[in-house]
């Protein structure tokens, strides 16, 4: 559904994780009228990216908000009310002005599933094609 991570621009109107956080941060309240639209202007950075069609549990994403009486768990709260169901924000720690994301992770694990059969020679993934009635395994 969403066409990775980071925001693509405007004109490519495609869905992504980035563009649906910033929606939902502006409308919680968390991001000035002044900075709303523009990801820089709030010291936006990511640990890390997603392509299409590539999910990612647990990242962290670090910006700089508006956050009434310092209360985070209801800063989490209004987010996950404007965010959609398949994104949620599960946690709001407040870190040092000049925090990154990228700069700060240190470690990124990746889990990559194939079909156990695709690594069978070409003739057997031919014939278990062949036999499921798709045709050319090409």
């Amino acid at each position: 559904e969403y066409f990775g991570l980071q925001r693509q621009s405007d004109a490519a109107g495609l869905p992504t994780i980035e563009a649906e956080l910033q929606r939902a941060l502006e409308a919680a309240g968390a991001v000035r009228a002044e900075n709303a639209g523009d990801l820089s202007k709030i010291g936006w950075s990511r640990s890390a990216r997603t392509d299409k069609r590539v999910s990612a549990a647990r990242n962290v994403v670090a910006a700089k908000l508006e956050v009434p009486d310092d209360d985070l768990a209801a800063l989490v709260a209004r987010l996950n009310d404007q965010l959609p169901a398949d994104v949620r924000v599960f946690d709001a720690v407040r870190v040092v002005k000049s925090f990154n994301c990228k700069q700060a992770c240190d470690r990124r694990r990746y889990a990559y599933l194939l079909p156990s059969m695709l690594l069978a020679p070409d003739a057997v993934v031919d014939a278990a094609f062949a036999a499921a009635g798709v045709g050319d395994a090409d």
